[in-house]
């Protein structure tokens, strides 16, 4: 499912449905602000489950601000990625320095393998990224439950969120 624009535009709700054996990213934003995704299972996805990004430069003739994405009381179970959020581009027309109120809440992620991407700095549940144009702010990632595989960390934080009361499932050892 993707949501994309080159405009300013708002207001997308995907609750209560079922993605699975999702071929490529699951759900992509790109410019959307107030996209709220609650209450969804993702089974068997082959690549993240969540990518929201900036749309290319070349595409956009003015600048304009996203933000206000809620991902919250999903369940995702044996994906190849979790969640990437990428706050500018370079060359983006900026007149914002900000991506506010990115909420990641009350999520169950379990068996998430990112160790599918060669490069080390995705293998984390929740991947943040910025090219230091924009950065977060007023943004939470809370109360979530997760496990982890091997080599896989929980969350990649840059500034500008708050991260609390997530709790890891450890295997237990028989």
């Amino acid at each position: 499912m993707k949501f994309a624009t080159v405009k300013p535009v708002s207001k997308a709700l995907v609750r209560y449905n079922t993605f699975k054996n999702t071929k490529g990213t699951a759900i992509e934003i790109t410019y959307y602000s107030n996209v709220k995704i609650i209450a969804n299972t993702f089974i068997d996805s082959d690549k993240f489950i969540l990518n929201a990004y900036p749309n290319k430069p070349k595409s956009v003739t003015e600048p304009f601000n996203w933000g206000s994405i809620y991902f919250t009381h999903n369940t995702v179970l044996r994906s190849k990625g979790g969640i990437r959020i990428q706050s500018d581009v370079t060359g983006e027309l900026i007149d914002d320095k900000y991506v506010r109120g990115i909420y990641i809440n009350n999520n169950h992620f379990i068996d998430v393998d990112m160790t599918v991407y060669p490069e080390k700095k995705y293998w984390y549940l929740i991947n943040l990224f910025t090219r230091g144009g924009k950065s977060y702010l007023f943004s939470t990632i809370k109360d979530n439950v997760y496990n982890l595989l091997p080599e896989v960390d929980f969350v990649k934080k840059t500034s500008g969120f708050t991260v609390e009361d997530n709790t890891l499932i450890k295997p237990e050892n028989n």
